[in-house]
């Protein structure tokens, strides 16, 4: 099958792998394709679409007559064209899903292939059963990061704070996924229908990476220090007393070293805000301290995430 009369200038083609034949011995011959040609006919933009986009091509062995005779060829550079092309009108529904909270990544596997590009994030809902525990709800709000193409199989990266709600249930067992209708649209232009019931996880891999800081600001008016983490920290076991603001990421320079752990955040947060010593924000002004001259250090330990990972020296 090819979307063009001529292989060469043909957008989309494809080599059927296997069939097999549901009527015969006829001038009508129907046969059925493989799974694999349908999905693979299914993942196509252009092959199939319509009958303008729907020629094929046959080798003289394809078929042949009773008196034995052989069917004409019918060649790539000039094949026939489909009468008509009944489209999929399947909507598309989400077969398993998978959870990393180590890499961020959620890995839909749906029943066909679909766009990656008309992925609606904020229309999939996590829940988590528990035990004599009301369900607990929480809709996907960041903007994704596809890791795949087009397929039936779509993988992308969550952002921190989802991966940090997520984490603060602090349980890997029971969690659904609940696609909304049209969350997404497969190929043909058939949007995904919201099943009767959520997903469950097929498997959820725990976080075993140690929190690091992704990155800090300092307000020199207001006197704070924000520090925002990679993941949700368990608040209980944050000690930021020895974190220094240096004037130089190599050599030795001016340090501020902070001697207190006095910080305000969520009971789970990946954002911690520290109140500069009195003093210390009058320094670094005198000091002109700007954003080319100040480097953070962060003594090994100072945080812990929710699985009890510490963070490394920074």
């Amino acid at each position: 099958l090819q979307s063009a009369r001529n292989l060469s200038v043909a957008q989309e083609s494809l080599f059927l792998t296997a069939v097999s034949v549901t009527q015969s011995n006829s001038n009508v011959t129907a046969i059925k394709l493989a799974q694999y040609d349908i999905m693979s006919l299914l993942g196509f933009s252009a092959l199939a679409l319509n009958e303008n986009k729907t020629f094929i091509t046959i080798n003289s062995s394809t078929v042949a007559d009773f008196g034995g005779n052989e069917v004409v060829a019918i060649a790539s550079d000039n094949a026939l064209q489909a009468q008509s092309v009944l489209r999929d009108t399947t909507a598309p529904t989400l077969a398993s899903f998978t959870l990393d909270l180590g890499t961020s990544v959620l890995s839909l596997t749906f029943s066909k292939p679909i766009r990656v590009a008309t992925l609606n994030m904020s229309l999939l809902t996590l829940q988590l059963f528990q035990p004599s525990q009301p369900v607990q709800n929480y809709t996907l709000h960041g903007s994704i990061t596809p890791l795949t193409s087009d397929g039936i199989v779509i993988n992308v990266t969550l952002n921190v704070p989802d991966i940090s709600i997520i984490e603060s249930w602090m349980s890997l067992v029971n969690i659904y996924l609940l696609p909304m209708t049209a969350a997404i649209i497969d190929q043909a232009g058939n949007a995904l229908v919201q099943p009767a019931l959520p997903v469950p996880a097929t498997i959820v891999v725990p976080d075993t990476v140690p929190p690091f800081v992704r990155a800090f600001t300092v307000d020199l008016n207001a006197g704070t220090l924000v520090l925002t983490f990679s993941e949700t920290l368990n608040l209980t076991t944050v000690n930021l007393a020895g974190l220094s603001l240096v004037s130089s990421r190599t050599v030795s320079g001016q340090t501020f070293t902070l001697t207190n752990n006095s910080f305000s955040s969520g009971p789970y947060a990946y954002i911690v805000t520290m109140l500069l010593p009195p003093g210390v924000a009058q320094l670094m002004k005198a000091a002109g301290r700007t954003i080319n001259n100040t480097f953070l250090t962060l003594p090994a330990g100072a945080v812990f995430d929710v699985y009890d990972y510490g963070s490394a020296q920074v």
